[in-house]
């Protein structure tokens, strides 16, 4: 298995040297949005700020050494390591071109543990580094982060009830040489309720999921040389189909699937989803 992960890897590490040797399409207009890290922890979605639109695509690449799945150990340790391609002046008409039209790419590789403090309670310490490029104005940067997550959780009739805390500090450096670095506060509530029916012969569940994020100090989005749009609360609401057991795609464990929407000032999004976010 971890041969398999590690094959999977070398050709997206391959398929980025590939695309960054592309001749990417220019931009309709000398404007970029970006913030380095926000488009690395977002996942796979679309977002739009002010009239700018952005899509991301993540490949979340993880290896796990060990695993408290099971409760049969106290604690854990995960690889983890995404990939991360950016679309800006994204268009659904241009779906089936995305190759050509990617203006970003990033690979943040980390290391998350995890510790069993009770039946109930999970804590998750994490830390990443990695590197981002942007093709269009041929920008790089370094993108950083570390935290704590909290996970408790709460049987409830045949469902569950969890709820999620996290504490982050993140950042980028870029080469043209702006620096930025934020503190968020996340918090969310999740539900799962089991459905009477099977999906690749395993026992379903809906599950739904409220979460808050708040940034200390406000997100910066770069527009050109204009007063850059800020995000500094954002609320999102998804809702998922799950299976008991994870089910392997592609080398990755998806155990939930489904849609989120996101709303904050200047902020509207939507994004695929496999897991409450802690």
């Amino acid at each position: 298995m971890m041969f398999k992960k590690i094959k999977i890897l070398s050709a997206m590490l391959f398929s980025y040297i590939f695309i960054a040797s592309m001749p990417v399409a220019k931009a309709k207009e000398d404007v970029n949005v970006i913030n380095w890290y926000y488009a690395n922890m977002f996942g796979t979605g679309y977002y739009k700020v002010g009239d700018t639109r952005v899509g991301i695509l993540q490949m979340p690449f993880t290896y796990t050494f060990k695993t408290i799945r099971g409760k049969q150990d106290d604690y854990g340790i995960k690889l983890l390591v995404p990939v991360s391609a950016g679309f800006h002046s994204f268009d659904f008409n241009e779906l089936f071109d995305l190759p050509n039209n990617v203006a970003t790419l990033s690979v943040v590789p980390g290391i998350e543990l995890e510790y069993l403090v009770s039946e109930s309670w999970v804590l998750k310490p994490y830390a990443n580094i990695g590197v981002g490029e942007e093709f269009t104005q041929k920008v790089w940067s370094w993108i950083y982060g570390a935290g704590i997550k909290s996970r408790w959780i709460l049987p409830f009739q045949n469902g569950e009830f969890t709820l999620g805390n996290s504490l982050n500090y993140a950042g980028y450096s870029a080469s043209e040489g702006s620096t930025r670095a934020m503190i968020s506060f996340v918090t969310g509530l999740n539900w799962v309720t089991p459905l009477n029916f099977t999906l690749f012969n395993r026992n379903t569940n809906l599950g739904t999921h409220l979460v808050y994020y708040g940034y200390l100090n406000e997100i910066d989005f770069i527009e050109g040389n204009k007063e850059p749009f800020t995000v500094r609360n954002e609320f999102e609401i998804a809702l998922t189909l799950g299976t008991h057991k994870p089910r392997t795609f592609l080398g990755f464990d998806y155990a939930r699937y489904g849609l989120a929407f996101r709303y904050g000032e200047n902020l509207r999004a939507v994004r695929l989803v496999s897991d409450f976010p802690f």
